[in-house]
């Protein structure tokens, strides 16, 4: 498959991501079309669909013209399922109209119309003739190819543009991957790598510019993104660190990193990742440290947080290393662990903070949510969903000395320490992907509509099913905050 894929991609000198988004829709055409008449019986269009192993047929009128199709899900819940005599003709059972495309559309236009008709088979024409038909089984498998071309696409590019169009183009198939059930972390865990690329590419620009670096350095990811639970492109977090330098040379090697810091942020908005509005990025001199700097830093963050301090610090405890010498970072997390060690009140304030805030849900099991304001009748699945199962991970992360950053991750990670019990770190790993994917949902629909995101929804617009699911969602944090509470004597109101 993978060659032959290779062979279809466009030799354009424009960007080039794979198949699945810049090539034309005959290109996925392979299987012969089986065409019936609608006169004929259902069980002679079953037949021969089965020996042609074909999930569906187009059914023709007796002009020869298209009036419809078939498919084996038809075959099974209209006919078998109902009883339906298989004497009757095949028109009797056939959807119409059917949805087709032209042979030398995009791709992506194949996505757009399977995505907004909720269907499974499109018809793919020449001229107006049928010519085949696609599935989103197709468009599914031939993106999980793709993924493998996606490093050389980065890589052919040459100017930050090119960059953009294949960030841009690689997220119009989140969408399809969450219809077809691809978990909304799954989803995270693809765009993490390929945004890894593109930054790393971006790095290399920025690092031939300037000139080889004085000291080693390594440029870290923070929050979301090094946590690999981003999907849709939200603000750059990103820091960097650098080797110690020699005295008499410091201050070029600081010089150096500032402008390469400057440099790299800038070119990565002119690549598609907006700019943070926190100035949590690589270009504010604050977070661009020789390892001494980020030491002194971290040794703060855990000797003098007040208690009545917003622990902002707490996404540079989520850092991952994505382009340089990684051993910078390693060495980094090694010096945090064994500074906990030293200042267990950090931790003790730390799981205060994962039980903290209670999830939305009354005595009786109702949501709480909003009562005025914009978000009227809405709750935070963010702040009240997400964060709370993010902090509760880190903690005990911080607590055993995990490598992992990934919420999920550190979760089953957490198997093996034998603290918590293994099905509430089930539930709150299942939890975890619940939320996750209605958020990832909402925030697609949003785009759809041109709204900006957001991650407050209204419980009664969610399907009943889906409530069931929220609430115990909020039971679940609620028993791992209750053994937070017991396990660690935190009491309420109370911040060590």
């Amino acid at each position: 498959m993978s060659d032959e894929i290779t062979e279809s991609l466009s030799e354009e000198k424009s960007v080039q991501l794979p198949l699945l988004l810049t090539g034309c829709v005959r290109d996925l055409v392979r299987a012969p079309l089986v065409t019936l008449l609608e006169t004929v019986s259902i069980q002679e269009a079953a037949q021969r669909m089965s020996a042609a192993r074909a999930s569906a047929a187009v059914i023709l009128d007796a002009a020869g013209q298209v009036a419809g199709i078939v498919t084996d899900w038809d075959l099974r819940e209209r006919v078998v399922a109902a009883g339906l005599d298989t004497t009757q003709p095949i028109g009797t059972v056939m959807s119409a109209p059917v949805i087709s495309l032209a042979a030398a559309q995009p791709i992506y236009e194949a996505v757009r119309l399977i995505m907004s008709h909720n269907i499974h088979h499109l018809l793919i024409t020449n001229e107006d003739q049928p010519l085949g038909l696609i599935t989103s089984n197709d468009l599914i498998i031939l993106h999980s190819a793709s993924v493998f071309f996606i490093t050389r696409e980065i890589e052919r590019q040459t100017n930050l543009a090119g960059l953009r169009q294949v960030l841009d183009q690689a997220q119009q198939a989140i969408p399809l991957l969450l219809r077809q059930g691809v978990r909304a972390s799954q989803i995270g865990w693809l765009m993490a790598d390929i945004n890894d690329r593109l930054v790393s590419r971006v790095l290399e620009w920025t690092e031939a510019s300037l000139g080889p670096p004085p000291v080693p350095y390594c440029w870290l990811v923070l929050g979301s993104e090094a946590r690999r639970e981003q999907t849709f492109k939200t603000d750059q977090d990103n820091a960097l660190i650098y080797a110690d330098p020699p005295p008499e040379s410091a201050e070029a090697a600081q010089t150096y990193f500032l402008e390469f810091g400057r440099q790299a942020v800038a070119g990565l908005v002119e690549a598609g990742f907006p700019p943070c509005a926190g100035h949590l990025t690589a270009a504010n001199p604050q977070w661009v440290q020789p390892v001494s700097g980020w030491h002194a830093y971290f040794q703060q963050w855990a000797t003098r947080w007040e208690p009545e301090e917003e622990p902002n610090f707490l996404i540079f405890f989520d850092f991952r290393a994505i382009y340089g010498d990684f051993t910078l970072a390693k060495n980094l997390r090694r010096f945090i662990a064994d500074l906990l060690e030293q200042h267990p009140r950090f931790l003790t304030r730390l799981a205060h903070l994962s039980a903290s805030l209670p999830p939305p849900l009354g005595f009786l099991g109702q949501f709480v949510v909003e009562h005025n304001g914009e978000h009227k009748d809405e709750l935070d699945l963010k702040q009240r969903g997400t964060v709370p199962l993010i902090d509760l991970a880190r903690f005990f992360a911080l607590r055993y000395h995990l490598t992992e950053t990934n919420t999920t991750a550190r979760l089953e990670q957490l198997k093996d320490v034998n603290e918590l019990p293994d099905d509430l770190l089930q539930e709150l790993a299942q939890s975890f992907e619940f939320i996750l994917n209605i958020r990832l949902q909402q925030q697609w629909q949003q785009l759809q509509a041109g709204q900006p995101l957001s991650n407050h929804v209204n419980p009664q617009n969610l399907s009943a099913l889906d409530r069931v699911s929220l609430r115990q969602v909020f039971k679940a944090i609620a028993q791992a905050q209750a053994f937070l509470h017991q396990a660690y004597h935190l009491k309420v109101g109370r911040l060590y």
